[in-house]
């Protein structure tokens, strides 16, 4: 018996750039969901959602795949901790912290709520954000030896970071950041971006990184001054969906999961 089907029209696929020759490369072309880029020194990770959850690695320009050890299909949002080289992945309620280049899961956690974001602080402490309704969204401070959880900024929150000096940024409902200092319990705005609302951020030396779908922009905190780091935005049918950041020196590395709309194929499928 055979059936007739059409692919997908859109998918995530994984590209590289560096600042050193700005250049976009593709690393995959599939018509499969890859998510999650992270870059650990010189490995650049992501996962693929196929009939299982599986683990990418490129390395020396080879791609490598293999069944992921995590017991879930997606993941909702992710942080990477350098210094431990180990995941804070979550999902649905529940947390789980995974060192890629082990395939290997060190711990889980499961809270009341289902969590929104997640982040690392130190090596000890998460930043978390569960889910709730608008002003409701508050940040909290997780200890994983004590599994103490407790609420440290009374704010509507969408994304949250570790930032210099301990100190946190933190993404409102509007696209603004803010920088918290949690010593003095005082809050101040650092960037609003309004005209892109679904923009994705990170924080990496004295700058925050962010993508306005088309473009990565690159904020100093020093300056207050924005640098483009692509030379041209990406063409009308890509769009970027999120990214890792990593620096050597003066050159900054980057994975990116950019979306991309594609025209339907007809495939033949046989049933066994």
């Amino acid at each position: 018996m055979f059936f007739l089907a059409t692919t997908r029209t859109a998918d995530a696929d994984i590209y590289t750039f560096n600042t050193l020759n700005n250049e976009l490369k593709q690393i995959t072309d599939t018509r499969m969901y890859e998510f999650g880029p992270v870059i650990d020194g010189n490995i650049f990770y992501f996962f693929r959602e196929d009939e299982e959850l599986t683990l990418n690695y490129y390395l020396d320009n080879e791609l490598k795949r293999l069944p992921s050890s995590l017991d879930i299909n997606t993941v909702s949002s992710s942080d990477f901790n350098k210094s431990e080289r180990t995941l804070a992945l979550s999902h649905g309620n529940r947390v789980i912290l995974y060192k890629p280049y082990e395939n290997r899961t060190v711990d889980k956690f499961v809270f009341e709520k289902q969590v929104v974001h997640v982040s690392w602080f130190n090596d000890s402490r998460l930043l978390l954000i569960f889910e709730g309704e608008q002003s409701e969204q508050h940040i909290w401070m997780y200890d994983l030896d004590s599994e103490e959880l407790q609420k440290i900024i009374h704010s509507d929150a969408y994304q949250v970071a570790q930032a210099y000096s301990n100190k946190i940024i933190y993404q409102d409902f509007y696209t603004n950041l803010h920088l918290f200092d949690p010593t003095e319990g005082t809050s101040k705005l650092l960037l609003s971006v309004p005209n892109n609302p679904y923009i994705k951020w990170c924080y990496l030396d004295e700058h925050i990184y962010y993508s306005t779908g088309k473009n990565l922009i690159k904020y100093s905190l020093e300056t207050q001054k924005e640098t483009s780091l692509f030379g041209k935005n990406l063409e009308s049918e890509k769009f970027i969906l999120d990214f890792s950041v990593d620096k050597n020196e003066s050159v900054e590395k980057f994975i990116l999961q950019i979306h991309t709309l594609k025209s339907n194929e007809v495939v033949l499928l046989e049933a066994f």
